[in-house]
């Protein structure tokens, strides 16, 4: 290389830019391009085509845009033209975009260039101009009337729209038998079909006096040691079902049709999209990534940069790409917004769900970039598919010279990337330890850790080692398990009951399918391990939920601070829809209480979301009732939410409050309406294969347990005007229309709103809540302190407060019919009802108790609030929901909030 630079003709520079002088004129910035033309001498290759095509490189650059829509346009003269006819002028056209594009991208005589993607993209849209172009006159020159029957997909770069200036291309061709189309002796078609494979293979890679096409390559297709070029699509879709590895899963990420019989490629992709896209979170995907990774990516840890290779080495372009692949195959089965081919648009998209952080796409897409100028400018060089950097100084001569920047440069950015790419994708699973702990025989080694039963946690991981269950039945589970072992009993020790949490973990075990998936996740993120412990050893209630359903688990990777969205459910039978309300229901609780738990998910929306979720649930079911049934009536029909979902503060395990009102006409009565009730009530509440969804209390309908399950809107209106009692009131003011038929809701929401904003004497308000309380002492008398529901002061009193100031102001201000406690509040102070100063003291206290309901329900999942049997982990774990210090000092501010709230009350109703 250094006699050849050394013997290099200034006459040959000098020509190359004097014949070019007219075009300059043309350009954008002629003096970019003048530079260009002097720095594309240091490429053998761009030297070869300014010699040879300087005529069409002229032309070109006077409207490059226009040129390379030429030059991506098929002719359709080649139908009639012989195969190497086209070859030759494919050839031809190969160059001269080369040379186009490389002038464009380096020479920067364009404003604005064009960006990387713009760029492979043209490369790869020329590769399947190519091979349809070749696809189709071989087809012809076979005896088929079209290419019907034969699809060629574009693997990798191609696939991606990403492809290199001197990549190969990656292909696989598929066919259909049953769609081929000939003129004649159909008997000979999949002779024939492989025929056109072959000469393919010839038409795309045999060089000329023009050059070449494209080097192909057809290694990733099914079996590539025992099938031949073309796969037929039953056979291609049986592998992957069967026999498809992880690898093919990331190679499939990027396929897409580029020539043939495209609604073929499209029945083939449906058919294989649950082997791409599974709807489960994929954790074993993590696990064959690194593998792979391991198997492919090349270290290098030295302060120089002299021939590495910037694709294959740690933190380069395939360590990118592994990254961001490995995300994609885990979520992209559950966000389809994340079933993207282009890397870079992928990382977007990966940032956008909030599975990498935002910073992320910027970081690792200047890596990118800058990987594949470097990559571009080592195969422009000689046109090589080359991705090393120079190793002599005369080869760092000729590189630097063509990317117009300097070596030092070069190497300090390079470092910095590679340091970037590493530190973000570096795969944790690697840093755990992994050899067998020979600590695992040793029960000393249990007590220290401080298990109370070292012998009983040591026969625990002996069933699970030994394959006692299905998910570690397998050689590679144990195997993963047995890298895992210390690390998880070291999590599970620093709970607060260990030997509690790793019995509930070994139930969690037992009940699962498989275990690759699930130990491959820990290994990758050791703080969702210990995520895990936590709710083990300090959530008995999500313990349960995820022993009786493991798939739960995948929601403790959420890594949104929203809530889960609450979704209308597909009507369908009714007892497919009964089974879809209670995944969504049990899917929601699991999320928002582990949200909540770890502070992602406020006390508002963990009411939000389980309100809404019963809202939809209850519309679905009722529409699939009257779907199921045509003699249920479709008119007439409301139901109204009271309590807790009436004011949209449902948490887990919360009764539904309901009033079923009717409007039947004349000639019907009211039977069908009862029996829609009846039916709606046992959907509600009745256990099926997915377990329990809501018990529904009907006892503030008008005349309580004695009235009818279903009441006539105009009887319930003259209860009302008659007869109700006044605490009655008291509910109703909590009171919203959860579902009305169109003939009856307007009807509703008037007398609803007419009743809530009606005057009422205060006096007898304050008479009838200190009738009813002494009634509600002794049928719910406080379960201790903690029972923050029923005691003196509690969240019972505080509904009366707030009831009582609503009642007494809706009259004059409507909008606080649907108002927050503290809008409430500041409401009354404002009439005078209350001291100012008091306002913030009593919302507050409302929101402690209702923060220690919630977390109680959450961990521990019982109603009754004997908190001074709690076990450490929960009082630590609501000392931290209320934002005290410790459970000590929890205790004095519960105190405290009674307080405050008892004042109110006294204050209200008893001066």
């Amino acid at each position: 290389m250094v006699e050849e630079n050394s013997g290099r003709s200034m006459t040959n520079r000098d020509e190359t830019i004097s014949y070019s002088r007219d075009a300059l004129a043309a350009c954008v910035d002629a003096e970019r391009l003048a530079s260009w033309l002097t720095r594309a001498q240091s490429s053998r290759y761009l030297r070869k085509l300014l010699q040879r095509d300087v005529q069409a490189f002229k032309a070109a650059l006077r409207d490059p845009e226009a040129a390379i829509a030429s030059l991506l346009c098929p002719d359709p003269a080649w139908q009639h033209e012989p195969s190497s006819t086209v070859a030759r002028i494919l050839r031809r056209r190969k160059r001269e975009l080369a040379l186009l594009l490389a002038t464009l991208d380096y020479g920067q005589i364009m404003h604005p260039a064009p960006d990387l993607m713009t760029l492979t993209g043209y490369l790869s849209d020329f590769a399947a101009l190519a091979v349809e172009a070749g696809l189709s006159c071989l087809m012809r020159e076979q005896g088929f009337v079209d290419h019907q029957g034969v699809v060629v997909l574009g693997m990798g770069k191609l696939g991606g729209r990403e492809l290199n200036y001197s990549s190969d291309i990656d292909l696989i061709v598929l066919y259909d038998r049953t769609r081929l189309t000939r003129e004649a002796d159909a008997g000979n078609n999949y002779r024939r079909v492989q025929r056109v494979m072959r000469h393919l293979v010839v038409f795309l890679e045999s060089p000329d006096a023009e050059g070449y096409i494209f080097r192909s390559d057809f290694r990733l297709r099914p079996d590539p040691s025992s099938m031949p070029l073309a796969v037929e699509v039953e056979a291609a879709v049986y592998y992957y079902e069967s026999m498809g590895l992880a690898w093919e899963r990331a190679a499939m990420l990027k396929a897409r049709a580029i020539a043939g019989d495209f609604a073929l490629a499209e029945i083939f992709f449906n058919r294989i999209k649950p082997f791409i896209w599974r709807r489960n979170l994929d954790y074993a995907s993590i696990d064959d990534i690194y593998v792979i990774r391991a198997r492919t990516l090349q270290s290098h840890h030295a302060a120089g940069v002299d021939g590495v290779n910037v694709k294959l080495v740690e933190g380069g372009i395939r360590e990118i790409e592994l990254f961001v692949q490995s995300l994609q195959l885990i979520w992209g089965g559950r966000i389809p917004s994340l079933q993207i081919k282009p890397t870079l648009e992928a990382l977007q998209a990966l940032a956008a769900a909030e599975i990498i952080g935002a910073a992320i796409p910027g970081q690792l897409g200047a890596a990118y970039r800058y990987y594949r100028c470097l990559e571009h400018t080592a195969q422009l060089l000689d046109d090589q598919q080359c991705h090393a950097l120079p190793k002599t100084s005369a080869e760092w001569q000729d590189f630097t010279s063509l990317l117009a920047e300097d070596t030092a440069s070069i190497r300090t950015k390079f470092l910095r990337h590679l340091e970037t790419v590493r530190s973000i994708c570096q795969p944790q699973s690697l840093t755990i330890e992994q050899s067998t702990p020979h600590s695992l025989e040793d029960i000393a080694w249990f007590e220290q850790l401080g298990y109370r039963d070292p012998a009983g946690v040591q026969a625990i991981t002996e069933r699970w080692l030994g394959g006692g269950y299905r998910v570690t039945a397998t050689e590679r589970a144990r195997r993963l398990l047995v890298r895992l072992l210390p690390e998880l009993l070291r999590a599970f020790a620093a709970t607060t009951t260990p030997d509690d949490a790793l019995q509930r973990m070994d139930q969690f075990l037992e009940a699962l399918p498989a275990g690759v998936q699930l130990f491959s996740l820990f290994a990758a993120t050791p703080e969702l391990l210990r995520h895990c412990a936590d709710i083990m050893g300090n959530a008995p209630r999500m313990a349960r939920w995820l022993s009786r359903k493991p798939s739960l688990f995948e929601y403790l990777l959420q890594t949104s601070n929203e809530p889960l969205p609450v979704l209308p459910i597909a009507v369908q039978g009714l007892e497919e829809t009964l089974d879809q309300c209670r995944r969504l229901a049990h899917e929601v609780e699991f999320c928002t209480s582990v949200g909540f738990m770890a502070g992602k998910v406020t006390l508002e929306e963990l009411f939000q979301q389980h309100s809404q979720t019963a809202e939809v649930i209850i519309g679905q079911t009722l529409r699939a009732l009257r779907a199921g049934s045509p003699k249920l009536p479709k008119q007439g029909f409301a139901i109204l939410a009271l309590g807790k979902l009436g004011r949209r503060r449902l948490m887990p395990d919360s009764d539904l409050d309901l009033l079923f009102l009717s409007q039947p006409a004349a000639d019907v009565g009211n039977v069908p309406y009862v029996r829609l009730a009846q039916r709606l009530l046992s959907g509600l509440s009745v256990a099926t294969a997915e377990g329990h969804l809501y018990e529904v209390d009907l006892r503030l309908r008008p005349h309580g347990n004695a009235g009818a399950l279903c009441s006539q809107f105009s009887a319930v209106q003259k209860y009302y005007a008659e007869e109700a009692w006044l605490w009655e009131h008291y509910a109703l003011s909590q009171t919203r229309v959860l579902y009305a038929d169109s003939d009856l809701e307007p009807g509703i929401q008037d007398w609803l709103h007419e009743l809530q904003t009606r005057n009422h004497d205060p006096s007898a308000l304050r008479r009838a809540v200190l009738e009813m309380r002494p009634k509600i002492t002794e049928a719910f008398p406080p379960q201790g302190m903690w029972d923050v529901k029923h005691s003196y002061g509690g969240l019972m009193d505080a509904g009366f407060c707030t009831q009582y100031l609503q009642i007494c102001l809706s009259p004059e201000q409507p909008d606080l019919i649907e108002a927050s406690d503290g809008v409430i509040l500041e409401a009354g102070a404002a009439a005078g009802f209350l001291p100012e100063a008091d306002c913030a003291d009593v919302d507050a206290a409302i929101q402690l108790m209702m923060r220690l309901q919630a977390g109680v329900r959450v961990s521990g999942g019982s109603k009754t609030m004997r908190l001074e049997y709690a076990p450490p982990g929960q009082r630590r774990l609501l000392s931290r929901l209320a934002g005290s210090k410790d459970f000590r000092a929890l205790e004095d501010r519960l105190r405290g909030s009674y307080r405050t709230v008892a004042q109110l009350y006294d204050h209200l109703f008893l001066t």
